[in-house]
């Protein structure tokens, strides 16, 4: 179904860069993207009412009123009572009113629908298979996403996965017993981030090699964004022409900051080859090597040795933005 304007879910774990794909896929005008629609602390979240926590798998057993807000959402129908009645102050109201008028002009042009949505991850079979929804899934270096966690303080409680038996059963069973003592027990952050990457990617990649779906590298977007991104939007059947490259070219450029402050952290505008390795001054070496070690059984089919190598001393730039 690609190239048939089909509504796409760009997902991976968060902090996996679908923030900025989703953004980079909609420069020709033709697609909006629409924001972690399931992410219960999203408070503009068109789903989120419905959603009891993060990285739910939803299926045929979620419900009819899912069901219904689900295909709303590909009709560009939000839930405006539940939008307005969760706000929690006058400017709240303001941005949910915002939303629903933004949704209100969609609705009119009809545009092609990105959702970018890293908490749906275990849903994506299901998104595809009961509203034609195309995913594309991205996968982002182990070390960078600890490196990133780290660097926000993001803890997860495993009790969000522990508590889905159909995925302790299904495509999480041969980590189930990991997973049910990291709920009982939290693990320190970089052991929450290794039992959720590997999770999270386990699963994406067994239903990718299932169903013939591509996996995306991160890294290899950020590095040559002009073709890669040419090459997603001729997959997709968006269209590139001149001004898109230019906005690729300025938002991807080397004068762009590496990295940026916590606070603009949604902000896609970077230098997006030096942003690949902030994760080899966000860790120490022991913490490297841990990440490498407890990620190698899903990590080593997409990244080798080189993938690891640190940068020379004199490479680093002390200077740099600090995100």
């Amino acid at each position: 179904m690609s190239g048939s304007g089909a509504p796409l879910l760009v997902t991976g774990t968060h902090r996996s860069g679908t923030t900025w794909v989703g953004a980079m896929l909609c420069l020709s005008g033709e697609a909006v993207s629409l924001h972690e629609p399931t992410n219960p602390g999203n408070r503009h979240a068109w789903l989120r009412h419905l959603v009891d926590g993060p990285y739910r798998a939803l299926g045929p057993d979620s419900g009819a009123a899912l069901d219904t807000a689900t295909r709303r959402m590909l009709e560009f129908r939000p839930p405006r009572r539940a939008l307005i009645s969760t706000a929690r102050s006058p400017r709240e109201v303001a941005a949910s009113l915002r939303e629903i008028g933004r949704a209100e002009l969609w609705r009119a042009r009809r545009p092609r629908l990105i959702i970018k949505d890293p908490l749906a991850a275990f849903s994506t079979e299901w998104w595809h298979d009961a509203y034609g929804i195309e995913p594309l899934i991205l996968i982002r270096h182990p070390a960078a996403f600890a490196g990133s966690l780290k660097k926000l303080g993001w803890q997860f409680d495993f009790v969000h996965l522990a508590n889905q038996p159909h995925l302790l059963s299904g495509p999480l069973a041969s980590m189930a017993s990991e997973i049910e003592a990291a709920a009982r027990t939290q693990p320190d952050l970089i052991g929450q981030a290794t039992l959720l990457w590997r999770a999270v990617n386990r699963s994406l990649v067994e239903l990718a090699d299932r169903r013939g779906w591509a996996v995306h590298r991160y890294e290899d977007l950020a590095s040559e964004p002009l073709g890669a991104f040419h090459r997603l939007y001729d997959q997709y059947g968006l269209r590139w022409d001149g001004s898109v490259e230019a906005a690729i070219r300025s938002y991807t450029s080397s004068e762009n900051a590496g990295e940026v402050s916590v606070a603009d952290r949604l902000s896609i505008r970077r230098d997006s080859s030096t942003a690949m390795t902030t994760w080899t001054k966000r860790l120490d070496g022991a913490e490297i090597d841990r990440v490498r070690r407890e990620t190698a059984e899903i990590s080593t089919r997409f990244y080798t040795e080189s993938d690891w190598a640190l940068p020379a001393p004199e490479t680093v730039d002390e200077d740099e933005v600090a995100q």
